[in-house]
C-alpha cells in the first residue's frame, strides 16, 4: 500500500533587514548621539543669550566677562565629574568669548 501524500501549509518566512540597512540605521544612531553634544553647545550659547537680553546678572568673579567665565567653570565641572555635556557647554560658552575677543578686543560685554 502506498501512502497518501499530505498537503502541508506553507511556511511563513521572515526576511531579516539587508545588512545595508542596518548600517544606515546603525550610522543615524551615531550621528544622532554626535549631534546631542553639538546642540548642548549651541543651547548654551542660546541660554547665555538669553540671561543678557533679560539682565540677567551673571557672576563675574575673574573680570573676564560671563561668557569665558561661565565656560571656565563648565569646564571645571566636566573635567571634574568627566561629563562630556558640562565640556561641550564648555566649548559653546568659550566659542562665545573668543568670539566677543576677536570682535571687541576684550571678552568682557557692556550693556
Amino acid at each position: 500500500m502506498r501512502r497518501a501524500r499530505v498537503k502541508r501549509a506553507a511556511m511563513v518566512v521572515y526576511r531579516r533587514s539587508a545588512p545595508m540597512v542596518k548600517k544606515a540605521a546603525r550610522a543615524a544612531g551615531v550621528a544622532a548621539l554626535e549631534e546631542r553634544h553639538t546642540l548642548a553647545a549651541v543651547l548654551a550659547g542660546i541660554a547665555l543669550g538669553y540671561a543678557e537680553r533679560n539682565h540677567v546678572a551673571i557672576p563675574d568673579p575673574l573680570g573676564i566677562g560671563a561668557p569665558a567665565t561661565v565656560g571656565i567653570a563648565a569646564w571645571l565641572v566636566g573635567k571634574g565629574t568627566k561629563s562630556r555635556m558640562a565640556r561641550h557647554v564648555a566649548t559653546g560658552c568659550l566659542a562665545i568669548a573668543a568670539w566677543q575677543f576677536a570682535r571687541s578686543g576684550s571678552t568682557t560685554t557692556t550693556m
